[in-house]
């Protein structure tokens, strides 16, 4: 270790000086001395250094509920990704990384970080159901959106900042707000928008299902348990999806064993 190291003077300059079988120099020696005294005076002052695996789990929680990964999160507070898996397993944290952590914003997430793409296509279906054509909005029109489960961040943010200047203000297209509304669409002003990045674990509504169809409860259990050619209503399709989405599984896994267009029975595409 020596003076024109970054860590000299440092706390860190003294573990170097140690890990090198050396004796520490003066200032190393003083820097760990004052940060002893400092820890000393706040832990008698009844400051929190440790933080148990339930507070790391109820601060990291809501982000993972976005579908927000955790190396997406550790990235964002300037923790090495490596981590990430421990801060999972319910072990103690140190205040130093819990604070980081603690201080992530939406803001501080890169825009290819992925999180469910519910709410942004709810979004994008409302303001069709207001007039607002597709391709006036910061999305692609050929895109996969429709059917994926999660979206890149800054897609999601483009939308959401198109949805809050436009949710007020009628499109210009009578046929694409016409085409929405018969699909079953509500505009802006019929439901309420949490202005987050997306819905905690997804889809958080209820999957309507028809009320003239009864459900075959012994088709829906047959195709929950592997029988993917079993013949089904499109009551029993519907009842299928929603318990397939409460499982917390991908409507593509679904659509790819069964071999069922699973937008006809949840959003209807509107251009």
């Amino acid at each position: 270790m020596t003076p024109d190291d970054a860590r000299h003077g440092s706390p860190a300059g003294y573990q170097a000086h140690r890990a090198h079988d050396e004796d520490p120099c003066d200032a190393c020696r003083l820097a760990r001395y004052r940060a002893r005294k400092t820890q000393h005076l706040e832990r008698l002052a009844g400051a929190q250094f440790l933080y148990s695996g339930t507070a790391v789990s109820q601060l990291l929680d809501p982000w993972l509920a976005m579908g927000i990964s955790i190396t997406a999160l550790t990235t964002a507070a300037g923790i090495d990704t490596h981590r990430g898996s421990r801060i999972l397993d319910g072990s103690p944290m140190r205040r130093r990384t819990y604070q980081a952590l603690a201080a992530v914003t939406e803001d501080d997430l890169h825009p290819t970080s992925k999180v469910y793409s519910h709410l942004t296509v709810r979004r994008v279906y409302s303001l069709t159901a207001a007039g607002h054509t597709i391709t006036s909005m910061p999305i692609n029109l050929r895109g996969q959106w429709r059917y994926r489960d999660r979206m890149n961040i800054g897609e999601v943010r483009a939308v959401r900042d198109f949805y809050r200047a436009h949710q007020h203000q009628p499109g210009p297209s009578n046929n694409t707000r016409s085409r929405a509304l018969n699909a079953g669409h509500r505009p802006p002003a019929a439901w309420d928008d949490p202005d987050t990045l997306a819905w905690p674990l997804g889809w958080t509504e209820p999957i309507v299902t028809a009320p003239q169809q009864d459900v075959d409860e012994v088709a829906v259990q047959r195709v929950l348990s592997g029988d993917w050619r079993c013949a089904t209503s499109a009551a029993d399709r519907r009842e299928v999806i929603a318990r397939w989405r409460a499982q917390g599984m991908s409507l593509r896994s679904l659509e790819k064993r069964t071999g069922w267009n699973t937008n006809r029975y949840t959003n209807t595409e509107v251009a």
